[in-house]
Parts: structure tokens; sequence; C-alpha cells
């Protein structure tokens, strides 16, 4: 699954200035932390899972807040970036960012409990 997000062009942009290691240690760290979220939800929410109510409640209300997130971000004049500053050589940094980022954005947890739901 490819969703565009701030991981997406985080990780583009790492790749295009740092190289491929780095993007790969980026998308890495990324990948770490989609496993975590799905197995945290897959276990800790499964019971409720099963119930029909909390399924079509879910759904409207996680469908609802997509559609509100998309439409005010489509609405931003413009996207500033800062200036990355960590060093080439530390791939290390790189997955502890990409964990990071992708564990830290609501929409990625939102997103997996929907999929799994």
């Amino acid at each position: 699954m490819v969703l565009i997000g701030p991981s997406f062009f985080f990780l583009i942009r790492t790749a295009m200035n740092r190289g491929f290691v780095s993007g790969a240690s980026f998308a890495f760290g990324i990948i770490i932390s989609d496993f975590l979220l799905i197995m945290a939800i897959y276990f800790g929410l499964a019971d409720f899972f099963e119930t029909t109510i909390f399924q079509q409640v879910f759904s409207i209300v996680l469908g609802i807040i997509i559609l509100v997130s998309g439409i005010v971000l489509l609405s931003k004049k413009h996207i500033v970036y800062n200036v990355d500053i960590t060093p080439a050589n530390n791939n290390f940094l790189y997955i502890v960012k990409g964990f990071g980022i992708n564990i830290l954005n609501p929409f990625t947890f939102m997103i997996w409990i929907g999929i799994l739901g």
C-alpha cells in the first residue's frame, strides 16, 4: 500500500538528497513502525473489530476525517520544508527518523485501524 503523506515525501527527498542507502534506511524505519502498529492494533482491538456497530460507526467517522483532512491539505497554498542537516553516513538516524515520522502520524494509526477493521 502506498499512501501520499509526510513519510512518502520525506522518503523521496531523503533518497534524492542523500542517496539510495539513506532512503532505504528511512523506508526500513517506516516498515518497522507499520509492523508494530499492525500488531498492536490487531491484538489490542481484535474484539472490537468483530462487532458490526464498531465497523459501521468507525467506517463513517474515519471516512469523514480523511475527507476533511484531504480538503484542508489541498487548500494550502505552499509547503515550507526545513533543510536536512543530518550527516549522510549515519543511516541508523534515518531508520529512527522513518520510524518516528510514521508512528507519530495519527493518520497512519487510523488508516491501519480502518484497513484491519
